[in-house]
């Protein structure tokens, strides 16, 4: 970006117009030979100088001036640390729709706009895990894939994709492996479920995250889920929790809590220092439900050896050893993995989108 959209501060108002012409309309980004942002030009900014009688072959610093000493328009500019929703309120605020990102020395970044704001805020895109045998649940997956059991009359697989694009999700994928041909013919492109669909066939299994080695170049945030949880969380809400934390990868979690039947005694060698009776253990369970950001695929392994298998768990601590960040979103909505004839009895009960 910096390339393309910013020019010296010893250039002319020629070219800032070059610039802003090559780039569609786009504002002009001026810079020191250091690459310091000096200051931010708009078409319609060269356009009133020329009027006011500036030459076009003037140095761009008199429009810049301008603005600052005689028009006192502020220059809004933003770190490269400030969240997508603090940028979207300040353009708001200040009724612009640019905003040029700078590093913590004052080097130009690259320049937000309303429509980067928007699409790297929304969640249009998810993977759906669908390939797992459903072992535990034989004989009901004898004859089909395990997101294909019915929930209250409907596949499960159904259920999500209709959950999906309730919410505003129309691109999915499916990973596909044990009895693909169940899934493809019942679902075929999506275009009769409101979606599109594409399918992303295993030709062994290869863990819970080798399907994401199958996706095509992602440029925006994805949802990824397995086929075989059913909730009623709003991914939505995930999204925006997601952005507000600015976090690489977001894990969906379900709390669960314990209580013990006996008195835990603490400790300190031989002598009992305390006594907690029937304590209650909170824990954090996955959910299967992640989303995940552009950045994590430049982590992912280019391949992996046949015999091995490659996890969701695996490429979560495979980010957070490389320093990205992961954050827990805690769901409160209803959420079961199915992965058990005790499970899917329960799903018959549950209230489901």
């Amino acid at each position: 970006m910096l390339k393309t959209l910013a020019v010296d501060n010893r250039s002319t108002l020629r070219d800032a117009m070059q610039v802003i012409d090559k780039n569609s309309g786009m504002p002009c980004i001026i810079v020191d030979k250091n690459g310091i942002f000096v200051g931010i030009i708009t078409d319609g900014d060269i356009r009133r100088a020329l009027l006011r009688g500036t030459e076009i072959d003037e140095n761009i610093n008199v429009v810049v001036n301008y603005k600052l000493e005689i028009e006192d328009r502020k220059q809004i500019v933003a770190n490269m640390d400030l969240p997508k929703t603090r940028l979207k309120c300040m353009m708001e605020e200040h009724g612009i729709k640019h905003i040029p990102i700078l590093d913590n020395s004052d080097k130009f970044i690259y320049l937000a706009t309303q429509e980067y704001i928007e699409e790297s805020s929304k969640l249009s895109c998810a993977l759906v895990m669908a390939g797992g045998l459903g072992t535990r649940l034989k004989p009901l997956t004898d004859n089909l894939p395990k997101p294909m059991l019915p929930i209250k009359g409907k596949p499960l697989l159904e259920r999500i994709i209709e959950q999906l694009s309730r919410q505003g999700i129309s691109n999915i994928f499916i990973s596909t492996f044990y009895k693909s041909e169940k899934i493809i013919n019942y679902f075929n492109d999506g275009k009769d479920f409101g979606v599109s669909i594409n399918y992303l066939h295993e030709d062994r299994l290869t863990g819970t995250a080798g399907a994401l080695l199958l996706l095509p170049p992602i440029n925006t945030p994805i949802l990824v889920l397995n086929g075989d949880v059913c909730t009623t969380v709003n991914f939505k809400q995930m999204m925006e929790f997601h952005n507000e934390h600015q976090a690489d990868m977001t894990v969906g979690t379900y709390q669960f809590a314990y209580q013990l039947e006996y008195g835990v005694l603490e400790t300190k060698g031989y002598e009992v220092i305390g006594i907690s009776e029937k304590p209650v253990l909170k824990y954090s369970v996955n959910t299967g439900i992640y989303i995940l950001s552009p950045a994590c695929f430049e982590f992912m392994p280019d391949s992996f050896d046949k015999s091995e298998l490659f996890h969701m768990t695996d490429f979560l601590e495979l980010l957070i050893q490389q320093n990205l960040k992961v954050v827990d979103f805690p769901i409160y909505e209803s959420w079961l993995d199915i992965g058990s004839m005790e499970d899917y009895r329960a799903a018959q009960e549950l209230s489901v989108p």
